[in-house]
């Protein structure tokens, strides 16, 4: 931090704008990851549903099955 004091006025303009783009880059890499994680909560949340309905089906399967044996 100390040697931005050493710098040219238009050595630090370049410095802020360069910290801002890649700042800005690392903000939207992290709402993209935060997309990509909500949409994978969204789907596993559905392959556990779908898994209990075929829980549900087969433990119905198998009281049908015992019924008739």
């Amino acid at each position: 931090m100390s040697d931005l004091k050493h710098k040219t006025p238009a050595e630090l303009r370049a410095e802020i704008t360069s910290i801002s783009r890649w700042r800005a880059g690392k903000e939207r890499e992290a709402t993209e990851k935060e997309a990509l994680a909500a949409s994978l909560l969204v789907e596993a949340s559905q392959l556990r549903q779908r898994a209990h309905n075929m829980g549900q089906c087969e433990a119905w399967a198998r009281i049908y099955l015992a019924e008739k044996t």
